[in-house]
């Protein structure tokens, strides 16, 4: 597991909830429909995100119909370790409805050519601090197969992966998903047939 990663633990009973579509783009502007638990229907709608780069990860959610807010990315020369919701979120009141982030993957890259840097972890950590801070109902994290399975007090962790050519794409890039939710629910990915796959 991450650096910095925290227990697992689960919480009961579950509330109820509504199921919305929603798009996950790809790094390389693939996507997927799937089925995520919203919680509730009242929800303010706000979706966080965190290393946005291209904003591909985005796209797709607000394409779903979120309001997305970008967080601090260093292409904009924006340190995420000094990123605080302090004065965004209050106790109480509306909070995000969920995280979506892409974090930096060089270091649990297959084709990196140098050791890791510590750098990939450092930002898992930053990543689990902010989930853990804000609190919303749900967060999906996006990342090539090797980065470790991310652990967050109160969350359930469902990690799977989905090639670009399940959805129509004519090569085989693997992408790693892992999807959290404080009520346990779990996402359902519809992919296309076989007949789209690479022979």
């Amino acid at each position: 597991s991450a650096a910095g990663s925290r227990r697992l633990s689960h919480r009961s009973p579950r509330p109820k909830h509504r199921a919305v579509p929603a798009i996950i783009g790809m790094s390389d502007a693939v996507s997927a429909t799937v089925t995520t638990p919203v919680l509730p229907a009242k929800s303010c709608g706000l979706v966080l995100s965190l290393f946005p780069g291209a904003g591909l990860l985005d796209a797709g959610f607000t394409a779903a119909g979120f309001s997305v807010v970008r967080g601090p990315d260093l292409l904009l020369g924006q340190d995420i370790k000094h990123f605080t919701l302090s004065g965004l979120i209050q106790p109480n009141k509306s909070r995000f409805e969920g995280i979506i982030a892409g974090p930096p993957c060089q270091d649990f890259s297959r084709a990196r050519r140098r050791p890791p840097s510590g750098h990939g972890l450092a930002m898992l950590t930053e990543l689990i601090r902010i989930i853990t801070e804000a609190q919303p109902h749900w967060w999906l994290v996006e990342n090539v197969p090797g980065i470790p399975t991310l652990r967050i007090d109160g969350y359930s962790n469902q990690r799977f992966n989905m090639f670009a050519c399940e959805f129509g794409l004519s090569h085989r890039r693997n992408r790693t998903f892992q999807f959290g939710s404080q009520s346990g629910e779990r996402i359902t990915i519809l992919r296309r047939s076989e007949s789209h796959q690479i022979a």
